[in-house]
């Protein structure tokens, strides 16, 4: 075979029997989703079979979500119900592109002491009705997109353990989410703070007030992750 005949996801060939699997259990719409799914993806031990699964199982997900900011699920798969079973536990999640999703997530698996033994994270162009996925296109051009989340774990955990992990995972997605809505409103308190500090100007010394403001400027361009604001006031040398 042909450099010109190999994909990303593995040859032609296997990729065209992945999507026509997908297409015929789930429609165009599906078959969109794993074409964006699997474009940057190894498929090296996988067959087509057990990955079109795998896609089916994350499109129908996704598609539940509706209008919730987040989804999240941590399950055991098995041949008989979803069609695949990898060695250990599934992690999936579903939300809006935001930033900071991948290292958050892997970071709260980090601590829970889990191994992660694979990830996938398309980003896809979604549009939505009613919150049902009415069509895939790009990312690059899409007027929104969704990040889809797919961890398999190198163990297989209890019940109890899933359930703690959705909810602990959800936790994360979620301060992610506050952290992103707001940054607008964070953004304008620094800007008021320089501006305030350049009032000061009558008040403190002028290598202080410049020393405030380049350090505030220095945090507007990106040197700094703000998650969020508290006010002081100083009464009688103490803070309240």
């Amino acid at each position: 075979m042909s450099l010109a005949e190999e994909t990303e996801a593995g040859s032609t060939e296997y990729r065209d029997r992945l999507l026509a699997l997908v297409g015929d259990h789930g429609g165009d719409t599906a078959r969109a989703f794993a074409a964006a799914y699997v474009r940057r993806l190894s498929t090296d031990g996988i067959s087509p079979e057990h990955l079109a699964a795998e896609v089916l199982g994350a499109y129908g997900f996704a598609n539940e979500r509706g209008r919730a900011p987040v989804a999240v699920r941590a399950f055991n798969p098995t041949l008989e119900d979803e069609g695949y079973q990898p060695l250990g536990s599934v992690v999936e999640t579903n939300t809006d592109d935001w930033p900071f999703l991948v290292d958050s997530v892997s970071a709260a698996l980090e601590r829970r002491g889990e191994h992660v033994a694979r990830l996938v994270h398309p980003i896809i162009g979604i549009s939505r009705e009613d919150g049902h996925i009415v069509s895939v296109s790009h990312a690059r051009n899409a007027i929104h997109r969704e990040s889809v989340m797919h961890y398999d774990l190198a163990r297989r955990l209890t019940e109890r353990e899933l359930q703690e992990l959705e909810k602990d995972i959800k936790g994360v997605l979620l301060a992610v989410r506050s952290t992103v809505t707001d940054f607008g409103a964070m953004t304008q308190r620094v800007e008021s703070m320089i501006s305030l500090a350049r009032r000061g100007g009558a008040r403190y010394d002028s290598d202080e007030v410049r020393e405030a403001v380049d350090f505030l400027a220095w945090l507007l361009r990106g040197n700094f992750v703000l998650l969020g604001a508290r006010e002081y006031e100083i009464c009688d040398d103490a803070y309240r």
